[in-house]
């Protein structure tokens, strides 16, 4: 009766161990799995995370280059620029003439003693005019007149029409003092200058005479057109 109590028993046992042995296989065998699966989750997450940063690694240093390509290109742009040669001004070898005859003053020519200068008119008549001579001088013995400053300056006058006519008179001649006064006109001399048209290649000659005070400086000048000087002779007593 044991015994058969005995194979009854393990009769009823043994599905019962079967079904628990299968079913702790199959627990490991989902443990397994999900362990695997967790495995290769991180391994994917592991993956992606160094995908990421050696593309991030990549970007940065692919910026880091184009930043210090620029960088140079700028820097050889700027040694470039700085190492460009300066045009040097253009220098002239020639040196404009200076005047031959005489200086010139403002626009108006001062001239010498018997040194003629040519000049022209408003019409562009073309005269030179020589001043020989210049003096202060006493009224002449038995002139009509006196001076009234008590001396006069006589100017002898070569006057040349060199291109066109040309029409010589006293009327363009003036004398001042260092303050700016004009001298009078002196009539009581003989042989004045002659109020004369010319021709081109005449001449004429003759006296200026201004009356003066003595021991003063004047300045002679020549107005061809009445208005405008365009040379001076500075006589001393």
């Amino acid at each position: 009766m044991k015994k058969l109590l005995a194979a009854v028993t393990l009769a009823l046992t043994l599905p019962i161990l079967a079904a628990c042995s299968s079913t702790g296989s199959d627990s490991n065998s989902t443990n397994s799995s999900s362990s695997s699966s967790s495995s290769e989750s991180t391994s994917s997450d592991e993956k992606t995370s160094s995908d990421e940063k050696t593309s991030s690694d990549e970007k940065t240093s692919s910026d880091d280059e184009t930043s210090s390509d620029d960088e140079t290109s700028s820097d050889d742009e700027t040694s470039s620029d700085d190492e460009s040669p300066t045009e040097a001004a253009p220098t002239s070898s020639t040196r404009s003439p200076s005047p031959t005859s005489s200086s010139a003053s403002g626009g108006v020519e001062t001239i010498e003693i018997n040194k003629p200068f040519t000049t022209t008119d408003r019409d562009g008549n073309e005269m030179t005019i020589t001043i020989l001579a210049a003096a202060y001088v006493d009224p002449p013995a038995g002139s009509y007149s006196t001076p009234d400053n008590g001396k006069i300056l006589m100017l002898d006058v070569q006057w040349v029409a060199t291109k066109g006519a040309s029409d010589p008179s006293p009327i363009y001649f003036i004398a001042r003092d260092p303050d700016g006064r004009e001298a009078d006109d002196y009539y009581g001399v003989d042989d004045r200058l002659p109020s004369t048209p010319l021709v081109e290649g005449d001449t004429a000659r003759g006296n200026l005479a201004f009356d003066v005070k003595p021991n003063t400086e004047y300045t002679v000048r020549f107005l061809p057109d009445l208005t405008k000087p365009v040379a001076q002779l500075v006589i001393k007593p």
